[in-house]
């Protein structure tokens, strides 16, 4: 029997990892200012060589960008998921094609029993999402809150507390595969038209239609993500179309 050795984690790699989470999971934001050095220090009660060394490698990524007299400032979580494109794509696939077919099992479903069961402020919640998203994308910009918003609140108007449960836990490794989908304006204006189709066949209350919405959504998002990977695979270089309209 072989035991390798268990390699240590250093102060530095964990705040790095840290700091990489949060910019996953949006609580750093693109374009985001980070605390100074003394101030993450504090907050994570290391010392701020550590952090500064942290900062350092995460400059070295294009994960962050330091302005002089201004600060170290977040970059989009898209940059995140190139990062972890390049390093395995096997991996990466695992991360968001797996999540994407419990996506296609649950959500068709879920847009099913909303189109049943949504009250009038269930319709008027998922009608100013698909606003704010349609806002964001006239205006060049990705709507990936909007779009977890949208989804949680179409399972939330199916009145069924463990089903929302079960998704609520499902958005956490799903975040990764809507960055991917909304990488290009053309892939955020998909998204927002079936959206839009999903939003117009619950508002009928027209559960077929609600359901076959949601999965050729989903499947047109899944096809997506495909095409961008397979693009990436072939030219070894995977680098975000600009959202700039």
């Amino acid at each position: 029997m072989n035991f390798e050795p268990i390699q240590p984690i250093s102060v530095v790699d964990l705040i790095v990892h840290r700091l990489e989470e949060m910019m996953l999971q949006g609580a750093l934001r693109s374009g985001q200012r980070l605390p100074p050095e003394r101030d993450l220090a504090q907050l994570m009660e290391v010392s701020r060589t550590s952090v500064r060394q942290a900062l350092a490698i995460l400059k070295e990524r294009g994960l962050i960008s330091v302005r002089a007299g201004s600060g170290s400032y977040a970059h989009s979580s898209r940059d995140l998921v190139i990062t972890d494109l390049a390093g395995s794509l096997s991996t990466f696939k695992e991360r968001v094609l797996e999540p994407m077919e419990v996506r296609k099992l649950l959500e068709p479903q879920t847009a099913r029993l909303a189109a049943e069961r949504a009250s009038v402020e269930d319709l008027r919640l998922l009608s100013t999402l698909l606003e704010e998203q349609d806002t964001r994308f006239q205006a060049g910009q990705t709507f990936v809150e909007e779009d977890i918003a949208f989804h949680r609140q179409i399972a939330q108007s199916a009145n069924n507390s463990i089903l929302l449960q079960v998704i609520d836990n499902a958005q956490l490794m799903l975040r990764d595969s809507r960055e991917i989908s909304m990488a290009t304006p053309e892939g955020a204006r998909i998204s927002l038209k079936g959206h839009s189709q999903v939003y117009d066949a619950i508002r009928a209350r027209k559960p077929d239609l609600a359901y076959e919405a949601m999965a050729d959504h989903i499947e047109t998002v899944s096809n997506l993500i495909l095409a961008r990977l397979a693009y990436r695979d072939k030219h070894q270089a995977f680098t975000p179309a600009s959202q700039g309209r």
